[in-house]
This record gives structure tokens, C-alpha cells and sequence, in this order.
């Protein structure tokens, strides 16, 4: 195994590249974590579900940031923990009131200089927003 100069990872003929996104769900609205905002703007930029050809759902327009090894997915997931919708409820402090998809895409292709043959595999960890009982968070 070797790293390229590009930041993937080869191993023979084969080349890795791993992605991360981070998406979040909140009062019914898709919102891209990762997404930079202009400078004075306060508010993301709502996202739409997709379908692909095999029937699979997907978030339309979601960023995904390409990161060479653990450190760096760990960077991006605290960037985008900084931007999720935080509350207060009876019962925490400071309470996540959204869902949120992390998700880790690692696509292998045969060849660096041929890269139309391309395989993908995708992890995803949901966080989900505390069911606390509504009479005690208020």
C-alpha cells in the first residue's frame, strides 16, 4: 500500500478515495452541515431528496469532502457538529433538536489512469433527535 500524491491510496493497481459528508434534518428540512456560508449570511440552503437509477435515495447537492486519513474525518465531523440546531429542554442544557447522517464514501477504482470502472461503498451513522417526553422538556 502507498499513498499517491493526490492524497489516495494505492495498492497495486488500485486506487482509494474516501469521502465524508454530513447532513442534517431539522423541522422537516434537509440542510448540508459542511456547506459554507457567505460571509453576513445566517441561514443554509435547504436540500431536496433524490432517487438514482437503481431506486436509491439520496440527498440532492450534498457536499462531500475528500480527506486522506482519520484525523482529518474527525476534523470535518466536529466543523459540522458546530453547525447543527441546538436548544435548550427541561431535561439537557444544550440538546440537539435535529437528526443527523454522517456518512463515509470510499470508492475504489482499478486504475488511477482509467477511472471508468469505479466501485462504492458508503457507511452512514444517524444520530437521532432525543425523544424526551414533551410534558418534560416543554
Amino acid at each position: 500500500v502507498s499513498r499517491l500524491c493526490d492524497g489516495a491510496v494505492a495498492h497495486e493497481s488500485i486506487v482509494y478515495a474516501v469521502f465524508i459528508s454530513f447532513a442534517e434534518i431539522y423541522n422537516e428540512t434537509v440542510y448540508d452541515l459542511l456547506e459554507s456560508l457567505p460571509p453576513g449570511c445566517k441561514k443554509r440552503n435547504p436540500h431536496n431528496l433524490g432517487e438514482d437509477m437503481n431506486g436509491n435515495s439520496y440527498i440532492k447537492g450534498l457536499y462531500a469532502v475528500r480527506v486522506d486519513c482519520a484525523s482529518e474525518a474527525l476534523q470535518v465531523l466536529e466543523i459540522g457538529r458546530r453547525n447543527l440546531h441546538f436548544a435548550t429542554t427541561r431535561l439537557n442544557h444544550n440538546s440537539s433538536r435535529s437528526h443527523c447522517i454522517f456518512t463515509v464514501k470510499l470508492v475504489q477504482m482499478a486504475s488511477k489512469d482509467t477511472p471508468k470502472f469505479a466501485r462504492v461503498s458508503m457507511f452512514s451513522v444517524c444520530d437521532l433527535a432525543g425523544a424526551e417526553r414533551t410534558s418534560k422538556t416543554q
